[in-house]
């Protein structure tokens, strides 16, 4: 059992460096620009944007229970726009590799 986690935290570790390669090419190069977007669209479709679900149906929720305590006060459009629109926007909307 131990042997698998170890082998499970090793692949982990080796996943998260692979981009590291390019971010070491220095300026001279004409193609670190892109091995360094290609890193940042890996990591948003395999981290960052499942995350991102996971944190958007959690704020929905938040939504459904902070809704009705804000209507008597005015503040529905902070809820909207902090729990619904934000975290849609930057899940589903946003540009991939854009962070």
């Amino acid at each position: 059992m131990k042997r698998r986690h170890g082998l499970c935290a090793l692949l982990l570790v080796a996943a998260l460096l692979a981009p590291a390669p390019g971010l070491a090419v220095g300026p001279e190069r004409g193609d670190a620009a892109g091995v360094y977007r290609a890193g940042q669209i890996g990591w948003d479709l395999v981290i960052l944007r499942p995350l991102g679900v996971v944190l958007t149906a959690i704020s929905l929720v938040g939504a459904a229970v902070a809704y009705p305590v804000a209507l008597p006060f005015g503040g529905e459009d902070h809820v909207t726009d902090y729990l619904v629109k934000d975290p849609i926007d930057q899940t589903f909307r946003r540009p991939l590799g854009e962070l």
